[in-house]
């Protein structure tokens, strides 16, 4: 009876068969693995029967190295999709962020910009241009114009280049939606290019950073530039551990570009200005207590697939120890002048250093785009 039924499916749809089984042991799974992709072509849109299935037999590789190292390879599932809902959930009429502004000197104003989900994004700007410092995720373009818009941002023939740190989706996601050159490392073009965060690494997870990469910047809406140009000063000069690869002036601010050690991503740099205390940390220096529930529970999927989200623990504590002890000096020499090492990090509030702790600094102010309606 079965046969016949596959045979009658078979002569009015196309359908291959590849086994079937009479005894009903396997159903559960089929009908788990059935629902998955329907949630994921619910959160990519309608895509090809074959993209649908590549992407389910490599989070089912994915969820089966997870579970040989000791994780229950449903709550794998489970994390890939959160990921994705969680992304369309807060965007649109739902989206919000956290929004700081300092004054940096007598031209320059930085605006930091916490969305729901994912990294930090940074405005330098004078009347006259704006610099972009990292942009989020690609899928919040939308609902970040018009967020700019409240804050007399959106005048986007000011935005004169785009500085990424790294190649997380949640830091360049979006940097493609601006005309601009966007710079960056070169190790982080080539991990645009292979789609993998994993490479010029040694991390031990690598195949999770693989699909894991594969997975975020699907959901989110990875949008590639046209105009990337990569850091290439290279003249052995250093700012305490870390080589100099640049230098970007806005106004009265110069910003040296600092190479990283390749902690959390090979590739990611750190942006640094000694006269004015500012140090954008990216994701070597955050200040979780500052993160919301919200925001930690989302940054904890990322964690659960990846196992890690540095690709090289010991040299992401090297790194952690050579920015604070640079916001440490820059404090000191700013000494009596009222001012101290604004620690911009790549998710989480802006920060000052209490005690050798982060602590968030200036007003916090929540913009909701439902209440701007």
């Amino acid at each position: 009876m079965v046969e016949q039924l596959l045979d009658q499916l078979k002569s009015r749809y196309r359908l291959e068969i590849l086994e079937y089984d009479t005894t009903g042991k396997h159903l559960d799974d089929t009908v788990f693995y059935v629902r998955y992709a329907q949630e994921v072509r619910a959160l990519i849109g309608n895509s090809e029967d074959e993209f649908i299935l590549s992407f389910l037999a490599e989070t089912n590789h994915m969820a089966q190295e997870l579970h040989d190292r000791g994780f229950d390879p449903h709550q794998a599932f489970d994390s890939v999709l959160a990921t994705g809902q969680t992304m369309n959930d807060t965007n649109g009429e739902n989206f919000y962020a956290d929004v700081q502004q300092f004054t940096v000197s007598d031209l320059v104003t930085l605006s930091c910009f916490q969305p729901p989900c994912g990294g930090s994004l940074f405005l330098l700007h004078t009347p006259d241009e704006m610099v972009m410092v990292d942009t989020g995720y690609g899928i919040y373009h939308d609902s970040v114009m018009t967020m700019l818009s409240r804050y007399g941002l959106t005048d986007m023939r000011k935005l004169s280049r785009i500085l990424v740190t790294h190649a997380d989706a949640d830091h360049c996601g979006a940097a493609g939606f601006f005309a601009v050159p966007v710079y960056m490392h070169e190790g982080t073009l080539d991990i645009i290019r292979t789609n993998n965060r994993a490479y010029g690494s040694r991390s031990d997870h690598s195949s999770l950073d693989a699909f894991y990469t594969k997975m975020i910047n699907l959901f989110s809406r990875f949008n590639i530039p046209d105009d990337i140009r990569c850091f290439n000063e290279k003249n052995g000069k250093k700012r305490g551990i870390f080589p100099i690869l640049g230098r970007f002036r806005i106004g009265d601010v110069e910003l040296e570009v600092l190479d990283g050690l390749g902690g959390h991503t090979h590739g990611q740099v750190f942006l640094y200005s000694a006269d004015h205390g500012l140090l954008f940390g990216a994701d070597s220096v955050i200040n979780f207590g500052s993160l919301t529930k919200e925001r930690a529970d989302y940054s904890s999927l990322a964690a659960f697939l990846v196992t890690s989200v540095n690709v090289d623990s010991g040299s992401a504590r090297t790194e952690r120890k050579g920015l604070t002890e640079l916001a440490e000096a820059t404090d000191a020499a700013l000494a009596g002048s009222g001012r101290c090492c604004l620690i911009c990090g790549g998710h989480g509030a802006v920060s000052v250093l209490e005690g050798g702790k982060l602590a968030a600094t200036g007003t916090i102010e929540r913009y909701e785009a439902k209440k701007q309606e």
